[in-house]
């Protein structure tokens, strides 16, 4: 079990963070070929809960077809495909009580290396 300010410190001893506010940080996945995958945890407090949007972008809206979107969603381990402003990004929610740190670590890296691939597949680029 853990929470926001546990995760937080967990992350700020575990990774080279890139972002570190209040209630969110981000670190950057490094993959074969010098490419890279920014992923991004953003806390909020529902019902006095601690919560976690864990979230890597893909690619530009332009770039996939929605219908592949939802389908490449059903093979996923983690996450999801979801669009917004533009831009696909792979994201995965979680209630924090009943997760550790280090299981909130392996999802930022199974969705870190989803997205990474997602996003070579389609765009053949590293955006991010």
């Amino acid at each position: 079990m853990t929470d926001w300010a546990s995760l937080q410190g967990y992350a700020r001893e575990q990774f080279d963070l890139q972002d570190d506010e209040d209630n969110r940080f981000s670190t950057v996945y490094s993959y074969v070929d010098d490419r890279t995958q920014l992923v991004v945890v953003t806390r909020s407090l529902i019902d006095d809960r601690d919560w976690v949007e864990i979230r890597s972008a893909v690619c530009d809206a332009s770039e996939m077809d929605a219908a592949a979107a939802l389908a490449q969603n059903a093979q996923f381990l983690v996450g999801a495909l979801a669009i917004e402003d533009g831009r696909y990004d792979m994201r995965h929610k979680m209630l924090l009580e009943y997760a550790s740190n280090e299981g909130v670590e392996l999802i930022m890296a199974l969705l870190s290396a989803a997205a990474d691939d997602c996003e070579q597949r389609e765009t053949g680029r590293d955006v991010e």
